[in-house]
């Protein structure tokens, strides 16, 4: 189980006693709204050395930090004034460092790299989207399901609405009526996302954050803020689950390149089945992973398996049609924490988790 813990790195730790070089790194973290650790000298560091999110390393004290032998770690990154000497490369290949930053030259690319540092990494999120072969298969309520799931098992989520016309994942979740930012507040955003920043201006119910339609306003949203509030929730969050349109626009096949898995949603009627087979022919070319869920309704229905291989997709679950589930959404009480639906959406998240972990 990740905690929140999990998405609260500790401070970078900068190590220079090169006061000029100080100066533009602790500008650049202010830039960032990040507060470092600064320590002078490379003897001081080992205590915090593996515990900092990220270590800018200054090429003043690179030969002294080198003949510490510290324990080999991710996200070391050399800084200097420049230029970029094979002086320069040596000291960061004897620091086992991933990067080499120059500055003013990367100030730009460091600004990023620290504030990712704060935020969390975008590739640790587990990504689900969510569409459905037709209306009425079930696609937000299990959207809802998943996120809802996560977040029982003590995982910050987050649930991305790019339905508009799909009435508001808001009201599937009961968040309707919880202050915070909706599609039309944030869609005139350009550039880089700050996920704390975001996860604080969403509603929430507890660990999951909403971004959803508003009822009052419409909107256009482009594919590059689409993709940016995605990439902030993945930095924020350790499940995102983003609910889709069924008709695939640029803004839909944006997003689909920052998810890890796509779960097709389809009843086992012959309707939806010619439906389903209509979709994942856009999707397949788009996203290396689609699979299929299937909402179970009566008795008699096509099988879910025989399905699943005539669409030529994995058959990543079945869903039982629930009537306590539309009911709970109905009242606005969210998906319900128990029950089949529960127990389906958990397993699905638990798979999905370990197939996606597996090829990382």
């Amino acid at each position: 189980m990740v905690t929140n813990s999990a998405i609260k790195p500790s401070p970078p730790l900068i190590v220079s006693d090169d006061s000029a070089l100080l100066d533009e790194l602790l500008r650049l973290c202010a830039a960032a709204s990040v507060s470092p650790v600064i320590q002078r000298t490379a003897g001081q560091v080992r205590r915090v050395w593996t515990s900092a999110s990220c270590v800018l390393v200054g090429a003043d004290v690179a030969v002294a930090l080198a003949s510490l032998d510290l324990a080999m770690r991710p996200d070391v990154i050399l800084t200097s004034h420049g230029p970029e000497t094979a002086d320069l490369w040596q000291k960061a290949v004897a620091v086992r460092a991933d990067h080499v930053a120059v500055v003013p030259q990367a100030e730009e690319w460091l600004i990023d790299r620290l504030a990712d540092c704060l935020d969390g990494d975008p590739h640790g999120a587990l990504t689900i989207a969510v569409i459905g072969a037709r209306g009425g298969a079930g696609a937000s309520f299990l959207a809802a399901g998943l996120a809802a799931a996560a977040t029982r098992r003590g995982e910050p989520a987050m649930l991305v609405d790019l339905d508009p016309f799909g009435g508001g994942i808001e009201l599937v979740v009961g968040c309707e009526d919880i202050p915070g930012l909706r599609w039309p507040e944030v869609s005139r955003t350009f550039g880089r996302v700050s996920a704390t920043a975001l996860r604080r201006a969403l509603p929430s119910v507890g660990e999951l954050s909403v971004l959803s339609w508003s009822r009052l306003h419409e909107v256009e949203i482009t594919p590059s803020t689409a993709r940016n509030m995605v990439t902030a929730g993945q930095r924020g969050s350790r499940v995102v689950v983003i609910d889709l349109a069924r008709h695939v626009d640029e803004v839909v096949a944006t997003t689909l390149t920052t998810a890890d898995v796509v779960l097709l949603v389809s009843t086992c009627d012959v309707r939806s089945a010619a439906a389903a087979a209509c979709l994942s022919t856009l999707l397949q070319p788009l996203v290396s992973d689609v699979r299929l869920v299937v909402r179970t309704t009566s008795p008699g229905e096509l099988d879910a398996t025989s399905l699943a291989t005539a669409l030529g997709l994995p058959l990543a679950g079945t869903v039982a049609t629930q009537r306590g589930v539309a009911r709970a959404i109905n009242e606005g009480w969210g998906p319900p924490a128990r029950g089949r639906f529960a127990k389906s959406c958990s397993a699905l998240v638990d798979e999905l988790g370990k197939a996606v972990q597996g090829r990382r």
